[in-house]
This record gives structure tokens, C-alpha cells and sequence, in this order.
């Protein structure tokens, strides 16, 4: 006698599914395209900033957002780890 595959209703299961990707979708849209849109916009004021030795990545980020150089220093943080290495930033 064949055994019949047991098989969960499909209901649930895609629901959540299609609700995990749209979740998604809407958290990582802004994500990705408020980078882009802050750099299509015209380049602010030249500003001079010290950044002292030994400053973390976050610390950077601070500084360049106190002095308005940067839109947000948590966006900074993330596309800067994303973008680059782990290696521990330089000057230049």
C-alpha cells in the first residue's frame, strides 16, 4: 500500500511568508535608497573637521555630524561597515 504524503494546509504558512518578505521590502527600501538620495543632492559648504588620533568609526560619525558634514551619523556607521573593511580607519 502507498504511503500518502502528509502535507500542511498552504494557507498559513505562505501568509507568513509573503508577510516576512513585504516586511521586508518596506524596512529595506529606505535602506537602500536614502543613501542614494543623499548623495544625488548638491554638495553642502566645505567644512573643515579634526578628527583627533586614535577616534573610533562612531566617533568620526559623531564629529561629522556635529559639524553638519554628514546627514546621519548612524547611516554613516552602517554603509561605512558595509562599504568597507574592518580594518581601523586611516587619515586621507
Amino acid at each position: 500500500m502507498a504511503r500518502r504524503a502528509s502535507r500542511r494546509p498552504a494557507g498559513r504558512g505562505a501568509r507568513a511568508s509573503v508577510a516576512f518578505v513585504v516586511l521586508l521590502v518596506v524596512i529595506g527600501m529606505p535602506l537602500f535608497v536614502s543613501p542614494w538620495w543623499s548623495w544625488m543632492r548638491d554638495p553642502g559648504p566645505v567644512h573643515d573637521v579634526v578628527i583627533p588620533t586614535g577616534t573610533t568609526l562612531a566617533g568620526a560619525a559623531e564629529r561629522l555630524d556635529d559639524a553638519d558634514v554628514i546627514a546621519s551619523a548612524g547611516q554613516f556607521r552602517i554603509l561605512a561597515r558595509i562599504l568597507g573593511s574592518r580594518a581601523p580607519i586611516r587619515a586621507g
